[in-house]
């Protein structure tokens, strides 16, 4: 996780940036992710979104650089493990977006509950 002060004066600086208008690839922050990793430089602009930090790439190819592709074999598994789990009479879903204090987290598959209560 980033300090804190760090976050803020990065953040801090790119927004005064923003404001003069300097344009994103002239402001120093670059992807150090995918993009350094494949050779390229790609800027970048921070912002906060819905509470969370967001390091946001400059052009679309850079942020497609990024993408995950999901198998078939995934997909799949995606599917069946919520039906198998309805057939136990549990809930389940997939790409469930869960609040974890003042983040979030996406899991793939979430399996939930319980056999009901049966009541005369």
């Amino acid at each position: 996780m980033m300090n804190e002060g760090l976050w803020d004066m990065v953040h801090g600086l790119d927004r005064m940036y923003a404001a003069r208008p300097v344009p994103v690839a002239e402001r120093d922050l670059q992807c150090g992710g995918a993009c350094q990793e494949a050779g390229v430089v790609a800027p970048v602009h921070l912002r906060m979104r819905n509470e969370r930090r967001e390091a946001v790439r400059e052009r679309r190819e850079d942020e497609d650089r990024h993408t995950v592709t999901i198998s078939d074999e995934h997909k799949a598994c995606q599917e069946r493990i919520p039906r198998a789990a309805k057939a136990g009479r549990f809930c389940g879903d997939h790409e469930v977006r869960t609040r974890v204090g003042r983040n979030w987290i996406q899991t793939d598959t979430l399996i939930a509950g319980g056999l009901p209560v049966a009541r005369d």
